[in-house]
């Protein structure tokens, strides 16, 4: 894999500029030092982020990107999924965040990360890293919005954060 640190930095940004909210999230989560260079070197666009919305339910996680008007990828983009480990066998790669080691995999319908939990209690530690990490990579400048998912079938609006 070519490793993208050692480009010149006119190069990185182009190539993150690229990128949809997706896969610019995804590379955020290979090391710190990347982290914080897509969020330095991404920042304009990142302004240009409408919301951040957490869509969640007892078995469920998700998170969601809304563009503002003018941004050529104006759809509603899912970063990321959070889901029960499912019996059968499985590759998963294992990433450290938030000083929790989480395993993920990619969802073969879509091609999604999926990042899958064993118990309630690996799903709360879970929610807490990809909320914790979101909120850092995008900033403050970004709109946080908490959606759950109730027995009656019906997305409600928690808060926004």
């Amino acid at each position: 894999m070519m490793k993208i640190l050692k480009l010149p930095i006119i190069v990185q940004r182009e190539i993150f500029s690229c990128m949809d909210y997706e896969e610019v999230f995804h590379f955020s989560l290979c090391s710190k030092q990347l982290f914080y260079r897509i969020k330095s070197l991404q920042l304009v666009r990142f302004s240009n982020i409408q919301f951040v919305q957490f869509l969640f339910s007892q078995n469920y996680f998700g998170v969601v990107i809304m563009p503002k008007n003018g941004d050529p990828r104006l759809h509603f983009e899912r970063i990321i999924s959070v889901i029960l480990e499912e019996s059968e066998r499985k590759q998963f790669g294992q990433i450290e965040m938030a000083g929790n080691m989480m395993k993920f995999r990619r969802q073969t319908a879509e091609d999604k990360l999926v990042a899958v939990y064993g118990c309630k209690s690996q799903m709360e530690s879970i929610r807490s890293a990809i909320y914790t990490h979101v909120c850092n990579l995008f900033g403050d400048d970004v709109e946080y919005r908490m959606w759950n998912f109730n027995e009656d079938t019906h997305w409600i609006n928690r808060e926004s954060v």
